[in-house]
């Protein structure tokens, strides 16, 4: 069977156990032909002439490609930038920040920014502030600072808002199931999207944000979301005065409703936008993002559309695995080299896949690649928090989103997990960014036999779509391998950086178990354990001469 006819296949069972939706007839359907860069001659002369007024300016618009450089001039009321992964999309928006202020001679306190992290806007800031800018005028930060700024607004911290639902649920004994996704079911529910909906019998779930509400009311102060509903309404009653000339929004596929419908209020009748975002990163469902939003808001505000299809990060190999999972209208280019394939690795169990990777960073990091440059990805908290040894950067796919890195690993790729249910088209969204996380190699690990029985024992769906010219299916060697190759004996000395010197006295499989004076005895996995073996350690003779003393004070008489 050729590699279209397997993909034909094997997305015809995925849409037979998902069902058809939209969303997947759009994601399976063939791409459009490439799309091509925007004419360079008029562009040119345009940045030339900004170069004679403003050198340095000129020089970094110079640095971007035809449709970054078409975004950034566009002269539009409003312009939405559909910007590809690794594209250079921050670079585009501050260099549109940098145009309007120095160029068009727009106030930089007349522009707004909105980010959803307050480090995206202090990076922004701080990129303006480098062409000598006085970037502290710039009106920049997430939705919900920007909202703050108009009124005199309590906020509730996370933290402690989850603390007060916790609390609320022990004093009023309210059922509240799936405590370890609260704060999920809690933002879907204020959505009108309850997680969960479908249980034989409901929750308390309504009446505890019921309570919430009562409580933050009476106490005078608001929680994130009430905030922008409480800033949209006086914006409707006092309107900024003057409006911002400019408004620009980055990552626009995390907006939810609330945001635009403050971002409406907050534009003034002359207001114009542009907004940056990548539909095929729409992996926030359950908070209202949608890649239908995109549509909505180029037809409410008749925005001209340009794209960003450039990456300059990922290799060519796990570029082309992650164009598989791309939605029919997006094109993907790449930049660099082929590189190494993508490498699928079968593991016994998530505890030998974890003694793998302990093995695989280490030997990273011992070649020089810095620990910061190494990701292992989970799709669960439940899998994050049992390799949360590995030194480098453990995190769930959601977290990594917007970060790079050179080596990166992707665990429990197995069917049941990734896809994960629901919706087929979010689940590939998230793989796709999942994938694109890594510059220089990839590494994907499922096993054989997985610890939660929803998890099937053999390799997602997803791993199959991929070109298999472009993948090496391997199988490193097994634990037992591992074990034997570390030569663990019984009766060996070792010590422990908390339990200090201690006797090996079992090796059962994975497993190593240490006696320790004072601790008992304490159970490891052969891999992950930091375990160093004792040779002519003094603790060790001192150890066991406390051993023998012992087995002769316990030697019946």
């Amino acid at each position: 069977m050729t590699y279209s006819a397997a993909l034909k296949s094997l997305r015809d069972r995925l849409r037979a156990r998902f069902g058809e939706t939209s969303s997947n007839d759009r994601l399976f359907a063939d791409p459009t032909p490439p799309v091509l860069p925007p004419p360079a001659e008029e562009l040119e002369l345009e940045r030339a002439s900004i170069q004679g007024r403003h050198p340095g300016l000129g020089e970094r618009l110079a640095r971007l490609n035809a449709w970054q450089l078409a975004a950034v001039l566009a002269e539009d009321a409003a312009v939405m930038v559909r910007a590809q992964v690794g594209s250079g999309k921050t670079t585009v928006l501050v260099d549109k920040i940098l145009t309007l202020h120095l160029v068009r001679g727009v106030p930089l306190e007349r522009i707004v920014v909105l980010t959803f992290t307050c480090k995206a806007a202090l990076e922004i800031r701080r990129r303006v502030g480098k062409l000598g800018c006085d970037a502290v005028a710039l009106v920049a930060g997430t939705f919900h600072s920007v909202a703050r700024r108009l009124g005199d607004y309590r906020v509730i911290a996370p933290t402690a808002l989850e603390a007060l639902w916790r609390q609320l649920i022990t004093e009023h004994r309210l059922t509240i199931r799936y405590q370890n996704k609260l704060s999920r079911r809690m933002e879907a529910l204020a959505l009108g999207r309850p997680l969960y909906g479908n249980m034989r019998h409901a929750d308390d779930i309504v009446r505890l944000a019921e309570l919430a509400d009562e409580a933050c009311c009476e106490a005078g102060v608001l929680d994130f979301d009430t905030l922008l509903e409480e800033a949209g309404a006086l914006l409707e009653r006092q309107p900024m005065d003057p409006s911002p000339e400019w408004i620009l929004i980055d990552e626009f596929q995390d907006c939810d409703e609330a945001q635009l419908r403050f971002l409406e209020r907050l534009a003034g009748p002359e207001s114009r936008l542009f907004a940056v975002g990548d539909p095929n990163q729409v992996i926030y469902s359950w908070r209202g993002s949608a890649p239908e939003l995109f549509g909505r808001f180029e037809r409410a505000h008749g925005a001209a559309v340009h794209r960003l299809p450039v990456n300059y990060r990922s290799s060519g190999s796990i570029l082309a695995c992650a164009r598989v999972f791309l939605r029919q209208d997006t094109e993907l280019v790449p930049t660099r080299e082929r590189g190494e394939p993508v490498r699928i690795l079968q593991h016994h169990s998530p505890t030998s896949e974890a003694i793998y990777l302990a093995h695989r960073v280490a030997e990273l990091h011992a070649g020089g690649t810095a620990w910061r440059q190494i990701a292992v990805l989970v799709r669960t908290q439940d899998q994050r928090a049992a390799l949360a040894e590995l030194p480098c950067e453990v995190m769930t796919i959601h977290a990594a989103k917007g970060l790079e890195f050179e080596h990166v690993f992707i665990c429990g790729a197995n069917d049941g997990l990734m896809p994960l249910g629901g919706d087929l088209a979010e689940e590939q969204r998230l793989f796709f960014v999942a994938l694109t996380r890594a510059r220089e190699t990839l590494e994907i690990s499922w096993y054989t036999a997985p610890e939660q029985p929803r998890f099937h024992p053999r390799p997602s769906p997803f791993l199959r779509m991929m070109p298999p010219n472009l993948v090496n299916w391997e199988r490193p060697r097994t634990t037992n391998e591992q074990s034997a190759a570390t030569a663990w004996k019984t009766g060996q000395m070792v010590r422990h950086r908390r339990y200090g010197v201690g006797e090996l006295i079992a090796v059962d499989g994975d497993s190593l178990v240490v006696q320790f004076p004072g601790w008992g005895e304490k159970r490891f996995s052969a891999g992950l354990s930091s375990l160093a073996v004792l040779e002519n350690d003094p603790a060790v003779v001192s150890l066991r001469a406390l051993s023998v003393m012992g087995a002769e004070h316990d030697t019946p008489r």
